[in-house]
């Protein structure tokens, strides 16, 4: 048994990446801590699916100031520094498994380190794609070569680097690691949770779209954080677009986020309070195929920057993983893993061929049915339970 702690500036429960790899661990028979924040009214320790979950007296800060995410970033170092130290005197850990960001968390494990224990830091999002299309500023900007520099310090300090695809594995190896000790760790739904779902009993396809939604909703779903580069707001105006062709159009946006403000007045200057709901707030992971099973298509509204271009959004997969069509832009790499037989794609920032692909779909539910079936293809090679076990041979590894 492997004693194992585990930091993220995140909420627990509704973390599915962190939480995949930690109850990956306690299904194997190892001892898990995590360190994260903590919302209001929940606990400061609470043990959840075996794992012990330490939560910090901290919110996550989204916003538009840059010294904003700093001060949030150091307030969390300086806590999760004290605290994981106060446990390792006791818990003697093999590993410490960092989650940026920000990437320089991995210094907290100092201590740990130097008495023999394994650090992973594992790179969710590259900090200076993700600042430089976030703050619209050049590569070159000053604040983000700071990030590169802090990129390349953390991943040498670190005793093995994980990251999410092919594509972050190689610019890391490019210029902040070694190529023998970074790993890909897929971001994929845990199909425990996120199943297929069976066809509704409202829906037979033999049915034209007008009788069959008739007296039901044609829903759409996004779930997930509430910020400037998913394109909610193009969402949104592509609904605008199709109101007054789907009469009985529903747009069910859970999650939160720097633009909830921005997205609530743009739904208030379409008239649109009827068409669209917002949850303003996250869900445990356990909650959300409950929600996912009532929609109709899922929509990843991404706009083209260089952060998108190197990410695969994990809520895309898991409205896939249940047997949801989707309708999604076609952004660098979603466009490699997927092809026309398995979404509806628009072009980025486009709500009209959005609107155009929403509307398609909803006249053709055999369209719908053939897209939902065609990119379940997809986990036949890429799943979570053939990354699991890379995971545990990264922890054996390390650990001799």
């Amino acid at each position: 048994m492997k004693k194992i702690c585990m930091i993220a500036y995140t909420y627990y429960l509704s973390d599915p990446r962190v939480r995949r790899e930690a109850e990956a661990l306690i299904e194997r028979g190892d001892e898990v801590t995590f360190i994260c924040l903590r919302k209001d009214r929940e606990k400061r320790f609470e043990t959840i699916n075996g794992v012990n979950v330490f939560r910090l007296p901290q919110k996550r800060y989204r916003g538009g100031g840059v010294l904003s995410y700093i001060r949030g970033y150091i307030s969390f170092f300086i806590s999760s520094f004290l605290k994981l130290n106060s446990l390792y005197l006791y818990k003697k850990y093999d590993v410490v498994h960092i989650n940026n960001m920000p990437d320089f968390l991995v210094f907290i494990t100092f201590i740990p380190k130097i008495f023999g224990a394994k650090v992973i830091l594992d790179i969710h999002d590259l900090m200076p794609e993700l600042y430089a299309a976030k703050f619209r500023v050049n590569i070159s900007h000053p604040f983000i070569r700071l990030l590169f520099i802090m990129e390349k310090v953390s991943c040498r300090f670190s005793d093995y680097v994980i990251t999410v695809n092919k594509l972050c594995w190689k610019r890391l190896i490019l210029r902040s690691v070694k190529q023998e000790k970074c790993g890909i760790l897929m971001n994929l739904p845990d199909e425990k949770i996120f199943k297929p779902i069976q066809p509704r009993a409202d829906e037979p396809l033999a049915q034209t779209a007008t009788q069959q939604h008739s007296s039901t909703s044609f829903n759409l779903i996004y779930h997930g954080t509430l910020v400037k580069r998913y394109g909610l707001d193009i969402a949104i105006k592509a609904v605008s677009l199709v109101k007054d062709k789907i009469p009985n159009i529903k747009f069910n946006i859970y999650g939160e986020g720097e633009i909830l403000t921005e997205l609530l007045n743009l739904v208030k200057k379409y008239g649109l309070e009827k068409q669209i709901y917002f949850s303003k707030e996250f869900f445990p992971l356990e909650q959300m195929p409950n929600f996912i099973a009532k929609a109709d298509i899922g929509i990843s509204p991404r706009r083209k920057d260089k952060i998108t271009d190197v990410a695969l959004s994990s809520k895309l997969l898991e409205y896939i993983a249940m047997g949801i069509p989707v309708v999604v832009s076609r952004t660098g790499l979603t466009n490699r893993y997927f092809n026309d037989s398995m979404a509806a794609f628009f072009e980025p920032g486009n709500e009209k061929d959005l609107a155009d692909k929403v509307l398609y779909l909803y006249n053709n539910p055999k369209k719908r049915k053939e897209l939902a079936e065609s990119a379940l293809k997809f986990f036949r090679k890429y799943n979570w339970q053939t990354e699991k076990q890379k995971y545990y041979r990264i922890i054996d590894k390390l650990l001799g």
